[in-house]
């Protein structure tokens, strides 16, 4: 019975450890101001889900690995929305300025992991030039 449980065990840790990391991807929003912020998503004009983004600082908003392979679909929001005590920056779905939507104006940086596997970090940066 003790062989068992050990070769059980083995089986275990082979299957966790084989599993490959290469199709994580990792969401920040980057606050680059002197304001703290919450994050909205909203959907039919309900807000689904908030994010505290505090001053000056990086909050992760979504992960998603090959456990749990998702892709975030913002178009799913009609809009998302950065608020702090003094300022409503509001992103449309359909803007054509620089969008929350637009992988355009996120940062993408791929980072090499254990067995040629890599992580895709996307960064959406919030700075003093959104708030004009």
């Amino acid at each position: 019975m003790n062989s068992l449980i050990k070769y059980l065990a083995g089986l275990t840790f082979i299957a966790i450890s084989a599993c490959d990391p290469s199709d994580t991807l990792i969401y920040f929003v980057e606050n680059q101001t002197d304001e703290n912020y919450e994050l909205a998503f909203y959907e039919s004009g309900v807000a689904d889900e908030k994010f505290e983004i505090p001053e000056n600082s990086k909050t992760k908003i979504f992960e998603s690995s090959a456990l749990s392979p998702e892709i975030p679909n913002w178009d799913t929001y009609d809009s998302i929305v950065f608020v702090s005590s003094s300022k409503r920056i509001v992103y449309k779905n359909n803007d054509d300025d620089k969008t929350f939507y637009n992988y355009d104006y996120w940062e993408q940086k791929t980072e090499t992991t254990r067995r040629n596997g890599s992580t895709d970090v996307f960064t959406f940066i919030l700075s003093e030039e959104d708030l004009n």
